[in-house]
């Protein structure tokens, strides 16, 4: 029986380890290897101008897509090279009337709404030519220069890139720790995967694509849940590069309550091992026709858990094993050890920006999220069979850590 035990804790501590060592090698990665694409009058595409759609899926988003229209209509790009079409689905009339004075505006109406329908249907809509599709949120905000750096990269060889998603509000201490979690979740799968030399992973917004290839690839997308998975596997499996843009600025509103979140991340988690079994096997075949950026997100990232629920699981055994010794076979120091690492490495990845007082005073929801973490585990089987929409209503940029450059 010892030895079973034993056993367990020692697949339990490697399964622990091979995170926490996931997670070193991408945060001194996204620090050491990692080299963003600036503007400058001297690098390739500084005068040349590509056509650029701006796709914005919006379902029920009038709460804010007045103000999004209007962001988007005066981005600091020639004017007759970019054009917004936003997609409205089940959204007033009223609305739609108002922001079709800025933008265009393809109205939709489907029994079973989702991201993959709004976009094909945009795809199949739109007779215009276009180089490059931007797809952007019906609660985004870009910065100003965020359609030259795109244009920029595009110029420099790239047809797929992710601009660097930041929280359009911080209004409360969940909202906070949410925008802090995308902050290390930009660092680990996107500056560190590019500065491996690997694939940046995509995030469903904020993000850019030849607009050929996108229309291709989307066009067999029928994905309820996390579209984003699927497209960025395809356009991997072709070995297409995903370039991430930490300079290109998309706001993006985060969830406020422990409720919100719970629902959020359930779907995402959900959405998560749905792939993980999907495309697990893939993976190793990719992997052995040297696809190390398809093994890598298909596998080696598909298998990490949730940050707060392994944060949380890695401080309980850790505390467990040190007050009770005689309960592990390995030895308290040993947890200790991964948890200080991995505790570091998160903490190296947050902006020294976002280190406020409220930051500090939202890490005391710490163990609350967790415990809701949990909850959101159960019943995930059905989580992503129907699209949820998580309403909006920041119509403006509310982030203390950041000053607005744009509006």
């Amino acid at each position: 029986m010892e030895q079973f035990f034993f056993l367990v804790e020692t697949i339990f501590y490697l399964y622990f380890g091979y995170v926490v060592l996931y997670t070193l090698i991408m945060t001194v990665a996204g620090w050491v290897g990692y080299k963003d694409i600036r503007l400058g009058n001297e690098n390739p595409g500084a005068h040349e101008f590509s056509r650029i759609a701006i796709l914005v899926p919006a379902y029920k988003e009038d709460a804010v897509i007045k103000s999004v229209a209007k962001n988007l209509s005066r981005l600091d790009y020639p004017i007759d090279k970019f054009k917004v079409f936003v997609i409205a689905d089940s959204m007033k009339e009223s609305t739609v009337r108002e922001i079709k004075q800025s933008v265009e505006v393809i109205e939709v109406s489907f029994k079973n709404s989702t991201k993959s329908k709004s976009l094909n249907y945009a795809f199949n809509s739109i007779r215009e030519p276009f180089d490059i599709a931007v797809i952007s949120d019906g609660d985004n905000i870009l910065e100003n220069d965020f359609l030259k750096l795109i244009n920029k990269a595009y110029h420099l060889g790239y047809k797929a890139m992710q601009g660097h998603r930041v929280a359009k509000n911080t209004n409360t201490s969940v909202a906070i720790l949410d925008a802090a979690s995308e902050e290390i979740n930009n660092h680990i799968f996107r500056r560190g995967a590019n500065g491996l030399g690997l694939s940046s992973a995509i995030i469903g917004s904020g993000m850019a694509f030849d607009y050929q290839l996108l229309k291709e690839v989307m066009a067999n997308n029928k994905a309820v849940g996390g579209f984003d998975k699927i497209l960025q596997l395809e356009l991997l499996e072709r070995r297409i590069k995903i370039r991430y843009l930490d300079n290109a600025i998309a706001y993006d509103e985060k969830v406020e309550s422990t409720n919100a979140l719970q629902n959020q991340r359930k779907r995402w988690i959900s959405v998560q091992l749905k792939y993980l079994t999907k495309y697990f096997f893939k993976g190793w075949v990719n992997l052995l026709k040297s696809n190390f950026s398809y093994f890598n997100i298909a596998v080696l990232g598909g298998v990490l858990l949730p940050r707060v629920i392994f944060l949380g699981l890695l401080s309980l055994i850790s505390l467990i094993t040190f007050l009770f010794p005689e309960l592990s076979y390995l030895g308290g120091l040993y947890w200790l050890i991964l948890l200080v690492i991995y505790a570091v490495s998160m903490v190296s990845c947050i902006p020294i920006i976002v280190f406020h007082r409220s930051f500090l005073i939202a890490l005391s929801k710490l163990p609350t999220i967790f415990f809701k973490m949990l909850l959101a585990m159960i019943g995930l089987k059905k989580a992503d069979d129907r699209f949820i929409h998580t309403s909006h209503s920041k119509s403006s940029i509310d982030n203390i850590f950041r000053k607005k450059r744009s509006a």
